[in-house]
């Protein structure tokens, strides 16, 4: 089995021409471009089980022979780390028996259940790949991906490709989020995410779980944007904007010893993008909640024109928020957290008592905070019981887990938008 780890960002078909001689890679040694054409298949059950599970199913042409590929679930707080297993085919129909790992075999024959394994997704790319390589000798490969996916499987729809890949050949995640916001601020960069919750220890630390909680709410924010910039959901600006509150609760409900300068700065960035998906969740819980059924109980006139007067005020606010989730403000966001998190910020100036600190028991210090939390009645007090009380409830013995799922489970919905046939696109988008 092989790992790899990416970040993958949506970009518009014209910046993903002038990201190709990007200024941003003349800071590091970048070779010259190949460019090749990558026509793919994946396969899945009726039911979408592999989907599902996390995982993917795929056979690529490539040149005259197939390759067939499973991809298991997605770990990590922005970028994606997933196992790959290859092997050969001598034509593009998978084979279950072929998958060189027993363990991965067996997963994926019980999903299938004998069940027929069918093409739901077809993929149409051309990849333009430049090899990145750093002073210190670290190494990323850049793809640069143009083309389309076409569902085969409940109901047919093309959906158009124009995205960037960052794959990490060598060397740290720093370097690899480094390289992303170099590129994020010459062009705007959508961060596209599929990743599920990290599982912990019940005795970690309050590091450990602070990691957890941050990463599950940048998860939480990320996992959303398709749902805000392609299918305009309400509820997905909803969830963007609870998970935003959700971090600047966190950054607050672990104590003194995580509160350096470098969190504080982005704790204010949250509030202020919170505040502009803040002011587009309000309008639309007054059209969709308000709204709506005084217009179905009364033809008091006024209303028609106050409801024309509302859409319009959506429509510039919806537009600010997706032209929000599209820019360097948003996926800066998101990068800088990412690599925060990454380099653990908070240990940069601690003192002695301070590491003590961190390396406490999460449950000792979730205790202790949550007593704290719960004499305060404010609506950020309520924020951290709701984060703190899974980390020291031990339920089932997940500890800090369970306050993965608080944190970050329930939001999925939000990234399906709709039918199997456009969660499965979505799914498979971020397998490739």
């Amino acid at each position: 089995m092989s790992r790899e780890i990416e970040l993958r960002f949506a970009v518009a078909p014209d910046d993903l021409a002038r990201l190709k001689n990007a200024h941003a890679l003349k800071a590091v040694g970048a070779g010259r471009s190949a460019t090749r054409r990558l026509s793919t298949i994946y396969y899945d059950t009726q039911k979408l089980g592999f989907a599902k599970a996390g995982l993917s199913l795929r056979v690529r042409k490539t040149g005259r022979s197939y390759v067939q590929t499973v991809k298991n679930e997605t770990t990590g707080a922005l970028a994606s780390e997933r196992g790959e297993y290859e092997s050969k085919l001598p034509s593009p129909k998978p084979n279950l028996d072929s998958i060189p790992d027993d363990s991965m075999r067996e997963r994926l024959r019980a999903i299938a259940n004998d069940d027929p394994v069918e093409a739901v997704i077809e993929t149409d790319i051309r990849r333009t790949t430049r090899s990145l390589k750093t002073k210190s000798g670290e190494r990323i490969e850049l793809a640069l991906d143009k083309g389309e996916i076409r569902t085969l499987a409940n109901g047919h729809a093309v959906v158009p490709v124009s995205e960037v890949e960052l794959e990490l050949k060598e060397g740290s995640l720093a370097t690899l989020y480094d390289v992303a916001r170099k590129l994020s601020r010459e062009a705007p960069l959508t961060v596209s995410t599929e990743s599920k919750a990290d599982e912990l220890a019940p005795d970690c630390s309050a590091e450990d779980a602070f990691r957890a909680t941050l990463s599950h709410c940048l998860r939480h924010i990320a996992r959303n944007t398709g749902a805000v910039v392609e299918a305009h959901d309400p509820e997905g600006v909803h969830q963007m904007r609870v998970g935003l509150r959700r971090l600047r609760a966190a950054l607050s409900a672990f104590g003194d010893a995580f509160r350096v300068p470098a969190l504080e700065e982005l704790r204010e960035r949250a509030k202020t993008l919170a505040d502009i998906f803040g002011d587009t969740r309000e309008l639309d819980v007054f059209a969709l909640e308000l709204l709506a059924p005084v217009e179905e109980a009364t033809k008091q006139p006024g209303v028609p024109q106050l409801r024309l007067a509302l859409e319009e005020l959506r429509r510039e606010s919806w537009s600010r928020a997706t032209d929000l989730v599209r820019s360097d403000d948003f996926t800066g966001f998101l990068l800088d957290l990412a690599s925060a998190i990454e380099a653990r910020v908070w240990r940069e100036s601690a003192s002695a008592e301070q590491l003590t600190e961190l390396l406490r028991s999460a449950h000792s210090l979730g205790a202790e905070a949550l007593d704290k939390a719960l004499k305060d009645r404010s609506k950020k007090a309520a924020l951290c019981v709701r984060i703190l009380r899974p980390v020291i409830s031990g339920k089932n013995g997940r500890g800090i887990s369970c306050a993965a799922q608080q944190v970050a489970g329930p939001f999925r919905r939000a990234q399906r938008c709709g039918h199997d046939g456009e969660y499965s696109a979505a799914h498979y988008r971020t397998c490739r």
